[in-house]
């Protein structure tokens, strides 16, 4: 919950003097702004009526007007995010292989979104998104937050990636690939916030440059094909903007490898750096055994039928989830178990209960007798390079 009292449409006590920022006419207000990527401007919000936070994405990147509005408009999006996770929401959570496995996917959840006139371009337009908020942070932070991460809560990381990943590639009419699956881009969420003596869990995020098997063979002639411009051309004339490519694109003719190559990558590059942690256990290598097993399938799978689809992760889930109740005797209520669980209050503190974002005089770098009037321009040209969308600011006592 944000730590701040409305005073009036102009002004918002937080305890320090400067400017916060008002988002959607009013209704939230700036909590923290984070590190966006290349697609995307990132704040999280607060609403002004309830404190809930959420996650506020403006797009960097203008895009044709759709005058659409969600999630419940029946106008196919422009924005690559919402669309992909509009169609994952239609995907039965049943696989024909497995009609007895209950699945249960986590990936982000939209709230609602919207389109705002860009500010500089005519006939343009920024969409605005609001998002659910996972107080956790990403298991990137969970990793370099000091202490171990137990094995068991590797395992069920690992598990619910898989589950999740394992949705995207069999329950559609045809894959869907994520294509920049690393640990940034797994949030943590811990169901009881400061109250749990729980696990957490993890969920897909930043669907930015999510694609269809049908898109991701595209890309490869985008990017490699004998014609590789007039193919990126083609695709601007239909998307209306810049070709913008995945990372990792796959050879022309080849299917694009599943997302657990660069998940597991990422994953074991933050482990051997700590390999005095982790290094001893034999679950763990277990672990990473059968992945880079079923890694390896899939690489041969994708150089020789571009049709294929990724391996199942059915059974890759299921050995997960039984490393973790296995795990789980031996680490709960030990010393390192409950430094972790520690380590996540005060993670979950940290984010949430704080006072709203303030641009004050330090941040300006201006003198303490500085007129508000001085300060509040210093601030709209900062929000106009970081914040995007609609918003404005008011005075903060």
């Amino acid at each position: 919950m944000s730590r701040f009292t409305l005073l009036g449409e102009n002004l918002v006590e937080t305890g320090k003097d400067g400017v916060a920022f008002l988002v959607r006419g009013g209704k939230y207000i700036v909590h923290k702004p984070i590190e966006g990527g290349y697609q995307s401007h990132v704040q999280i919000v607060a609403d002004v009526n309830t404190k809930e936070l959420f996650v506020r994405k403006t797009s960097k990147k203008p895009f044709p007007p759709t005058g659409s509005e969600g999630p419940s408009s029946t106008d196919t999006p422009t924005d690559p995010e919402i669309r992909i996770l509009k169609t994952l929401k239609t995907f039965p959570l049943r696989d024909p292989m497995y009609p007895d496995e209950g699945l249960r996917p986590r990936w982000i959840t939209c709230h609602r979104y919207y389109e705002v006139p860009d500010a500089f371009r005519a006939n343009k337009v920024t969409r605005v998104s609001y998002w659910k908020y996972y107080n956790g942070g990403s298991l990137h932070d969970m990793m370099e937050n000091g202490v171990r991460v137990p094995t068991s809560v590797l395992a069920r990381c690992v598990a619910q990636v898989c589950e999740t990943l394992h949705v995207m590639y069999h329950c559609g009419d045809e894959p869907i690939y994520h294509c920049d699956l690393h640990t940034r881009n797994i949030l943590v969420h811990w169901p009881g916030g400061t109250t749990y003596k729980n696990k957490p869990d993890f969920y897909i995020g930043d669907f930015g440059y999510a694609r269809t098997a049908t898109e991701s063979l595209i890309d490869t002639e985008c990017c490699h094909g004998v014609d590789a411009r007039f193919e990126q051309r083609q695709w601007e004339r239909g998307h209306g903007r810049k070709y913008s490519p995945p990372p990792r694109v796959a050879p022309a003719g080849c299917r694009r490898r599943w997302d657990i190559a660069l998940f597991l990558d990422t994953l074991s590059h933050q482990l051997n750096k700590k390999i005095q942690w982790y290094g001893w256990s034999p679950l763990l290598q277990e672990l990473f055994d059968t992945l880079r097993e079923l890694d390896d399938r899939d690489r041969r799978m994708a150089t020789r039928d571009p049709t294929s689809k990724p391996p199942s992760l059915i059974s890759m889930a299921r050995s997960a989830r039984a490393i973790e109740v296995i795990a789980l005797k031996a680490e709960r209520d030990t010393e390192d178990y409950d430094a972790f669980l520690e380590k996540g209050r005060d993670a979950v503190r940290s984010l949430t209960y704080r006072p709203p974002f303030v641009w004050d005089r330090e941040k300006s770098r201006r003198p303490a007798a500085t007129p508000f009037e001085v300060l509040k321009k210093d601030a709209k040209e900062w929000g106009f390079e970081n914040l995007g969308g609609d918003w404005t600011p008011i005075r903060s006592v």
